[in-house]
């Protein structure tokens, strides 16, 4: 079972397209979100974002 608390980080770096920004609307370390962001990944099996050097976008399956 996916803990509610990672879709919100998911959430909230999706909307946001970075981390960074992410981090700053959930007042929490960026780390903390790229750890959250793994952990959801590793649990539902596919790669949700696709990382560069101007922000994430969603992948197929991020979209889904």
């Amino acid at each position: 079972m996916v803990p509610l608390e990672l879709y919100r980080v998911f959430h909230e770096v999706a909307t946001a397209g970075s981390f960074s920004q992410a981090a700053q609307r959930l007042y929490v370390s960026q780390s903390a979100v790229s750890q959250s962001i793994a952990q959801l990944e590793r649990l539902v099996g596919r790669r949700l974002l696709e990382r560069s050097r101007r922000g994430v976008a969603l992948t197929p399956e991020g979209k889904l």
